[in-house]
């Protein structure tokens, strides 16, 4: 999930996301901005 934790306007339903995602126990990665995944 991207801009996650950051001064992004979309920063604050991300972080409810997040939490939905903890509470039903789903795995997920939270991206910061400038975070990067690489898949080869």
């Amino acid at each position: 999930m991207p801009h996650y934790d950051s001064d992004h306007f979309e920063s604050e339903d991300i972080g409810l996301e997040v939490q939905r995602c903890i509470d039903n126990k789903w795995l997920f990665i939270a991206l910061r901005d400038g975070d990067v995944i690489i898949h080869e």
